[in-house]
C-alpha cells in the first residue's frame, strides 16, 4: 500500500501526540526555571516552597492524536470526493 499526501497529512497528528507521549519532559523534578524571588507576594525572607509538578501525559493524548487522524484523513478523502465529482460534471 502506498501513502498518499492525504495519509502524510493525516498522520502528523498521531506522530506528534506519540512524540510527546513517549519522550519524557526535560526538566527534573527539584528543577524550577523560576526563582523563589521571582513570584509575586513573595519576599527574599519568604521559606515556602512552590511545589511545580510535571505534567505527565496520559492515554488521553494519544487517543487524541488517534481520532485527529482519523478525521482529518476522512474530511481529505471527501474534499477529494468532491473535487472528482466537480470535475465530472464540467
Amino acid at each position: 500500500m502506498t501513502i498518499g499526501r492525504n495519509e502524510k497529512l493525516a498522520l502528523i497528528p498521531l506522530i506528534l501526540s506519540v512524540l510527546i507521549w513517549v519522550v519524557p519532559v526535560a526538566t527534573a523534578p527539584g528543577d524550577s526555571s523560576l526563582a523563589e524571588n521571582d513570584l509575586p507576594g513573595q519576599g527574599l525572607g519568604d521559606t515556602e516552597q512552590v511545589s511545580m509538578q510535571k505534567w505527565q501525559p496520559g492515554v488521553e493524548l494519544l487517543l487524541l492524536g488517534l481520532f485527529s487522524s482519523v478525521a482529518i484523513l476522512s474530511l481529505l478523502r471527501f474534499q477529494d470526493r468532491l473535487q472528482d465529482r466537480a470535475r465530472q460534471r464540467w
